[in-house]
């Protein structure tokens, strides 16, 4: 918040799913993420990144549960 409404997003999506894809990554795939579960993903990205990178940072780890917010 403050965000897009339900009309908005659909218009989005549906302007999205014109788009060229020149990488042929289709089908299209959107997430909506609620507000009151963003502490979710901001922690699944942290608990990704040790997965991936044992040695991230503490300064990494904060990073990657920012990008949720």
């Amino acid at each position: 918040e403050p965000g897009p409404d339900a009309d908005q997003i659909e218009s989005l999506f549906c302007a999205a799913a014109t788009a060229p894809d020149h990488g042929r990554l289709v089908p299209w795939r959107f997430v909506i993420v609620p507000a009151d579960q963003r502490a979710r993903l901001a922690e699944a990205f942290a608990l990704a990144l040790i997965d991936r990178d044992p040695g991230a940072t503490l300064v990494q780890i904060e990073a990657a549960r920012l990008k949720a917010w």
